[in-house]
């Protein structure tokens, strides 16, 4: 793979790693974790994962592409209506990035959040471990009257 080492890259040559990086981390949250069509993810996922990528979280440990979309299918299953979103650019170096995002519903402000560590290597992920900010929010509790006497 050829990359600029400089980190710029004026459009007229190849991507430096760290765009590739950040496009991988980008694709991989929307075209895999939030797609609902299973035929489109898993077309993405042999596109963006290397056969056996690893992705760890809370709820286990899934190699391979049919494990990790297993595991996003049962996630959906759960949490129908439910959208990832990305929090601002991903933080990338030449093998690998950090990647901040919400799931939740549609103006949800107590929406999960965490974070994609991820290793990737040819354009491919190699390894993501998420860590979740917030797994169990806790839903907005009603106001409260106090009775009056």
């Amino acid at each position: 793979m050829t990359s600029k080492l400089s980190g710029t890259d004026s459009g007229s040559g190849p991507a430096t790693e760290e765009a590739v990086v950040a496009d991988v981390l980008l694709r991989t949250l929307t075209e895999i974790f939030d797609e609902r069509d299973r035929e489109r993810r898993r077309a993405a996922i042999a596109e963006l994962w290397a056969p056996d990528g690893l992705f760890v979280d809370p709820m286990g440990r899934f190699t391979g592409h049919e494990a990790l979309d297993g595991a996003i299918q049962t996630l959906h299953e759960q949490t129908v209506g439910y959208r990832f979103a990305a929090v601002g650019a991903p933080v990338t170096h030449a093998r690998g990035g950090l990647l901040r995002w919400t799931y939740g519903p549609e103006g949800d402000e107590s929406r999960v959040t965490g974070q994609d560590a991820a290793v990737v290597a040819d354009g491919r992920i190699v390894a993501i471990y998420a860590f979740l900010d917030n797994p169990n929010p806790a839903p907005k509790a009603p106001e409260s009257t106090s009775p009056t006497e």
